[in-house]
C-alpha cells in the first residue's frame, strides 16, 4: 500500500475536516484529542479561592454544631428561669467566614462582648441583637419582655445589669466545651460599634455559630465568633471521636489531683454517738427533768463516731482545753468492721 494519498484521499480529508466531522478512528490526530479527552474526564477538580481558605472540615464543623447545640439548650434553660418567660433558642448555623464578613454583617449599633477564653490565647466575640437585650432587660425591670421601637445604646446602668447575664452565659459555655477543652471565658469589655471590636485581622477565617432567640413575641440573633488562630491548638480534638469518648480508660495524675482537691472540699457530717437505747413512746413522753437513761455503753467505754449513717472510727470522749473532743483509737476499714487500731 502507498505511503502518499492520492487526490481524492486528500479530498476526502480537506472536506471532512472542513465539516466538522471526526477523523477516521486510525488517524493519529482523533488518537491523541481522544486520550486527552479522557485524562479531562479522570482528572479531579477543585475549586480552592485564596480569598477565603478553608480551616475548619465537615467533621470538625459537626462537632461544633454538637457543642453549641447543647450550649443552646442551656441558654435557653437559664433564660426561661431567669425571666420567667418561654424562650427558645436554637442554634440555625455554623459557617466559617472572614473576621471582616462577620462585621459587616451586624448592624451598628448592637451589644457586642469581647471576651478572654483564659486556657486559650486569644479573645471571641458574642454578640446580641439589641432587640432582644432590651426585651431581656424589660422583662429583668418587671416587664412583660416588649423590646424598644427605635434601638439605642445601652446606658450604664442596663450595661452592668447585661454584664451579670452574660458572666452565666459564659459559665454555660465553659459547661458546653468541657468535653473537649476546659476553658475559662472571661469577660473583657462591651462595645456597641462593630468597627471598635478589631480582635483578628479582617482577612482571617473564623468561626461563626449563628443562634435565632425568641422571648415571647421578640424573636432576635446571637452571634459567636471564635477565630481560628485561637481554636487551632486545639483542632485537632474537634472529631466525632473525641466529642463520643471523653473519659479515658485510665485517669491522668492529673486528673486524680483534680478529683482529690474537689473531694477535700467537700463536707461531710461528722457525729460523736456516746450511745444508744430503744424507749417506748410511753416513757419518751413521761420523761421529767432529772430522769436517767441507761444506754447501750459504760462511762469507760469507747464510743463510736459516725461519717453519715456509717461507723468509721472508735474514740474516746474528753476534753480539749475548753472544748469537748474525742481522741481517735481505731479506724474501720470496711463495712465488715475490720479495724485497725491505733
Amino acid at each position: 500500500m502507498p505511503d502518499t494519498l492520492s487526490q481524492d484521499e486528500i479530498d476526502a480529508l480537506l472536506n471532512a475536516i472542513s465539516s466538522g466531522e471526526t477523523p477516521a478512528a486510525g488517524s493519529s490526530a482523533g488518537a491523541e484529542k481522544k486520550d486527552e479527552d479522557s485524562k479531562k474526564s479522570q482528572r479531579k477538580i477543585k475549586i480552592y479561592d485564596f480569598k477565603r481558605p478553608d480551616k475548619f472540615s465537615k467533621e470538625q464543623i459537626r462537632t461544633v454544631s454538637r457543642i453549641h447545640e447543647t450550649f443552646a439548650r442551656l441558654v435557653s434553660n437559664f433564660f426561661s428561669t431567669q425571666l420567667r418567660s418561654i424562650v427558645n433558642v436554637d442554634i440555625v448555623s455554623v459557617d466559617q467566614i472572614t473576621y471582616e464578613e462577620f462585621i459587616r454583617s451586624i448592624g451598628n449599633p448592637t451589644m457586642l462582648t469581647v471576651f478572654n477564653l483564659g486556657t486559650l490565647e486569644g479573645n471571641g466575640v458574642f454578640e446580641v441583637n439589641l432587640s432582644i437585650v432590651f426585651a431581656i432587660l424589660d422583662r429583668l425591670f418587671g416587664g412583660v419582655g416588649k423590646t424598644l421601637d427605635k434601638v439605642r445604646i445601652l446606658t450604664e446602668i442596663e450595661e452592668a445589669v447585661m454584664r451579670r447575664t452574660l458572666v452565666k452565659i459564659f459559665d454555660l459555655l465553659k459547661e458546653s466545651w468541657f468535653q473537649v477543652i476546659e476553658i475559662a471565658p472571661k469577660l473583657e469589655l462591651i462595645e456597641s460599634n462593630p468597627q471598635f471590636t478589631q480582635i483578628v485581622a479582617p482577612s482571617e477565617m473564623v468561626l461563626l455559630v449563628t443562634f435565632q432567640i425568641k422571648i415571647g413575641e421578640v424573636e432576635g440573633i446571637m452571634n459567636l465568633c471564635l477565630p481560628y488562630l485561637v481554636l487551632e491548638p486545639i483542632v485537632s480534638k474537634l472529631t466525632t471521636q473525641s466529642w463520643f469518648t471523653p473519659m479515658k480508660n485510665e485517669a491522668s495524675s492529673e486528673d486524680i489531683i483534680t478529683i482529690e482537691k474537689k473531694v477535700k472540699n467537700v463536707t461531710i457530717p461528722l457525729k460523736a454517738v456516746l450511745g444508744e437505747t430503744k424507749v417506748s413512746v410511753r416513757d419518751v413522753l413521761n420523761l421529767q427533768n432529772g430522769d436517767l437513761v441507761i444506754l447501750d455503753r459504760k462511762s469507760d467505754d469507747p464510743i463510736n463516731i459516725k461519717i453519715g449513717q456509717r461507723v468509721k472510727f472508735t474514740a474516746r470522749p474528753g476534753m480539749l482545753g475548753k472544748f469537748k473532743a474525742v481522741i481517735i483509737e481505731e479506724i474501720y476499714r470496711n463495712d465488715d468492721e475490720e479495724v485497725l487500731r491505733i
